[in-house]
């Protein structure tokens, strides 16, 4: 039997691998991967299922997944009560729909938490933040370290998840078409905030190295950190490894209380076995060793908490990032994100084009009012 597989550019060489061993294991089965599949959205995810027999996708859950064009691996999942139970229940409950588990979750990714630069923290004699601390209490953090040292920065942080932490929303994606609104109080004093942020050294803002723009006299993020100049960032997936000691704590809570999202509804893929596929149990048994091999190539998290004691071939995890991830997965914060919508693209780039501007030292009233005018047209426009 000859299973139709569709396989990504970064996974290629791994999963040839993989594949081959598999089939060392089950001579009766043979994988084709497909490379020429259709790539962006929900109809071509449907599109691939005409193609394949079984496929690793992340959909946007938002739309719900047609249970007629994939399998009910409900009958293969109960009778493997060893693989049910390795699963957290809220992340199978993702790939359910109408009583059919639609999927069997595949990885994550991103999936985010905080490193600790603990050398940082031991020369400048600050306690090592807490599992229970807040968003204020990671700044407050942050400032100890900015005044011990005037070359380091506190934390590299995204702006998102200071705004998330603030309880700041800037887009409604609520109604038919989607709406920005860059003027309110809460956002201008927190854009302000940003500015004295960075100024005092506080914040880090995460700009990549390809960003078009960047704040004036910007440090590279990825060097101060690996340079050992920043005392608290942002991490994903399986991490990096570091020239000196690392603390791994979880994302700080909000300013209501809440835990902020650890990974998105969407950062969840999983492997969908097709409705038209003539070979759907071959299928389960290579989606189920696949299962029990999680890639590191991707740099993503598998959802099975067995499988984080697996990645013992990367020296840059540890027994303590493996606690945490696991404890992510049991206890973390899904936020239920909506369809990616491509129409709100423009609002986030006039809302980090104020946000520049304002660190840059323009009046965030001027630079969010302009951002706002952009959108405002852009509405009318939609």
């Amino acid at each position: 039997n000859y299973l139709d597989y569709q396989i990504g550019f970064n996974e290629r060489e791994e999963l040839v691998t993989l594949a081959k061993e598999f089939s060392k294991q089950n001579p009766h089965i043979l994988i084709n991967f497909l490379t020429n599949y259709e790539a962006g959205t929900y109809q071509s995810f449907s599109n691939n299922l005409k193609k394949m027999d079984c496929s690793n996708y992340r959909p946007s859950l938002a739309v719900t997944i047609n249970s007629d064009e994939v399998i009910d691996l409900t009958p293969f999942i109960v009778t493997d009560p060893n693989l049910r139970d390795d699963f957290p229940e809220k992340i199978l409950e993702l790939f359910k729909h109408d009583g059919k588990l639609l999927a069997l979750p595949s990885s994550i990714s991103p999936l985010r938490y905080l490193v600790v630069n603990r050398e940082l923290f031991e020369n400048s004699k600050i306690p090592i933040p807490l599992e229970t601390w807040d968003i204020e209490g990671l700044l407050n953090k942050s400032n100890l370290i900015a005044q011990s040292n005037e070359q380091v920065f506190g934390s590299k942080l995204g702006y998102d998840l200071l705004l998330e932490a603030w309880d700041i929303q800037t887009i409604d994606t609520s109604g038919e078409i989607p709406k920005a609104n860059f003027l309110s109080l809460k956002l201008i004093n927190a854009v302000k905030r940003f500015q004295d942020l960075y100024g005092s050294h506080i914040f880090l803002p995460a700009y990549g190295e390809l960003a078009p723009k960047k704040p004036d006299n910007y440090e590279p993020y990825i060097n101060a950190v690996r340079s050992g100049l920043v005392g608290i960032w942002e991490e994903v997936g399986l991490g990096e490894e570091y020239d000196f000691p690392v603390e791994y704590v979880r994302i700080p809570r909000s300013i209501n209380g809440t835990r902020l999202g650890e990974f998105y509804q969407s950062s969840v893929k999983g492997f969908f076995i097709s409705a038209n596929s003539q070979h759907p149990n071959e299928c389960w048994e290579w989606i189920r060793y696949l299962s029990d091999h999680p890639l590191e190539s991707t740099n993503a998290i598998s959802p099975r908490l067995s499988s984080v004691d697996l990645y013992e071939g990367s020296a840059r995890i540890d027994q303590h990032l493996k606690t945490l991830l696991k404890d992510i997965l049991e206890t973390g914060t899904i936020i239920q994100t909506p369809l990616t919508d491509i129409r709100v693209y423009a609002y986030i780039d006039w809302q980090y084009d104020a946000f520049l501007k304002v660190i840059n030292g323009e009046k965030a009233e001027i630079a969010l009012a302009e951002a706002q005018q952009k959108a405002d047209t852009y509405y009318e426009c939609l």
